[in-house]
């Protein structure tokens, strides 16, 4: 009985790893790299205006580091 209960544990542990696994990795190759196309993309062909998150110092420091951190 204790070898049924602890290969349950042991199987619901794996399977919880593997769902946060899944999340990561379309999180990192899909949902990061659009959203950063989306607030890095000019607006018209003109890239003279600051786009909104620009108007944060501390949200455009993070926002740059990700566009340096993250191969698009």
């Amino acid at each position: 009985m204790v070898t049924i209960r602890s290969l349950k544990q042991v199987s619901y542990y794996l399977f919880i790893g593997l769902l946060l696994n899944i999340s990561f990795k379309i999180l990192y190759h899909y949902i990061i790299p659009w959203s950063l196309l989306w607030m890095v993309n000019c607006q018209g062909n003109e890239c003279n205006e600051l786009s909104w998150w620009q108007h944060f110092p501390l949200l455009e420091k993070f926002i740059w580091r990700l566009v340096d951190n993250l191969n698009l």
